[in-house]
């Protein structure tokens, strides 16, 4: 078995999950979605600088397989919660 399809699925799954969290941010907010905020670890094995017109910044401080949908509504992280945080 090659790492290809590994690699694939492993995108594929974290681009979804990402896209989830997105769409249920739009369907819950009425802020504009401005960018997925990731831990530099993770941000380094997404091999795009933006998804949907979102760019990909890195927050040391978020925990390694977490992100958060920024929004300029929001002020904390418990302002909005649900899948547009995840950890």
């Amino acid at each position: 078995m090659s790492a290809q399809p590994l690699a694939t699925d492993f995108l594929t799954k974290n681009v979804r999950r990402l896209r989830e969290a997105l769409d249920h941010h739009n369907a819950t907010c009425e802020g504009r979605a401005a960018a997925f905020v990731l831990h530099p670890y993770d941000r380094g094995v997404l091999p795009f600088d933006e998804l949907w017109g979102l760019p990909l910044v890195e927050d040391p401080g978020r925990t390694v397989k977490g992100f958060l949908v920024a929004c300029p509504l929001q002020h904390t992280a418990g302002d909005h919660p649900g899948p547009s945080e995840s950890e």
